[in-house]
């Protein structure tokens, strides 16, 4: 199971877009929403199967969604976001 870093902390912003900021080396990543409801569902423990269903109730999902969902999580664990 994928869940952010204990340094990762997750800023949403007013418009549903968001950030995550590397509290070690003070690097920002900016965040749209539905990456802001991936981290979401990622600090809350979810697997990737439930993030999915988590977005599919609040929007109509591409049929290459799993695809776009383990890019972005591959990007995030590129940047050490992502705990072991």
């Amino acid at each position: 199971m994928n869940r952010l870093h204990k340094d990762i902390v997750l800023r949403r912003e007013f418009d549903g877009s968001g950030i995550l900021l590397n509290t070690r080396t003070g690097a920002v990543f900016m965040l749209n929403r539905t990456a802001v409801c991936i981290c979401e569902a990622l600090t809350n423990g979810l697997a990737d199967e439930e993030i999915l269903a988590s977005l599919g109730e609040k929007t109509n999902l591409p049929p290459d969604a799993a695809d776009h969902l383990q890019k972005f999580l591959t990007q995030l664990r590129a940047k050490n976001y992502l705990a072991d």
